[in-house]
């Protein structure tokens, strides 16, 4: 009896989610703009800021937003950390959005489906300040696992250490962007489900 409840559920939430694009109010960030959004932030010049002229200067990072770490530029990893967030290489994609949800009313996350009995999350302010290599599932990119990652960078005496923990940093910061992007969309305040979209 219990599993055919469960398939039912599951059915009806596939239902659900497959009507949720068509719905006008339910539109998230498509995975490409949260990419171009990144690119635009790390190449362009803001209010007088400049990353590359940043990472030169304040870092002594001497190629700037072109430097390569692990055969990619700083930019390019911010973009595909703007990717990633959504849709990381190694698992399900979107199964870390559920916790891109934040309602400032309710200091809550997605809530999910059937009381958050299926897929709620963390809120994504909880999300990206989760402790270092908690956050699961697609791996651990919270602002202390960025934090970490240049710790490591800064401080590691073997280069290949070195170049990779500078890649995790500019990944993770891109996926930290990424969570930014969401929260001035208003799905992601109202706790409306956008699956299968985006998220």
């Amino acid at each position: 009896m219990e599993t055919q409840k469960l398939s039912i559920s599951v059915l009806f939430t596939s239902l659900l989610l497959s009507f949720s694009i068509n719905l006008p109010l339910m539109h998230g960030l498509e995975v490409e703009t949260h990419e171009l959004i990144n690119e635009r932030i790390a190449l362009g010049n803001f209010n007088n800021f400049s990353l590359n002229s940043y990472l030169i200067e304040q870092l002594g990072i001497n190629g700037g937003v072109n430097e390569l770490f692990n055969k990619k530029t700083v930019f390019r990893w911010l973009r595909e950390g703007g990717r990633y967030e959504d849709n990381p290489p190694w698992t399900i994609p979107y199964v870390r959005s559920v916790n891109h949800y934040h309602d400032p009313t309710r200091e809550q996350g997605f809530s999910g489906f059937f009381h958050g009995r299926l897929l709620s999350g963390y809120s994504s302010v909880e999300w990206a300040q989760m402790p270092i290599e908690a956050q699961s599932p697609g791996g651990h990119y919270s602002w202390n696992d960025t934090r970490d990652y240049f710790y490591r960078a800064l401080t590691s005496v073997n280069n290949a250490y070195r170049e990779r923990n500078f890649a995790e940093t500019f990944r993770s910061l891109g996926q930290l962007m990424h969570l930014v992007h969401d929260a001035s969309v208003p799905a992601h305040t109202r706790n409306d489900p956008h699956v299968l979209g985006c998220l």
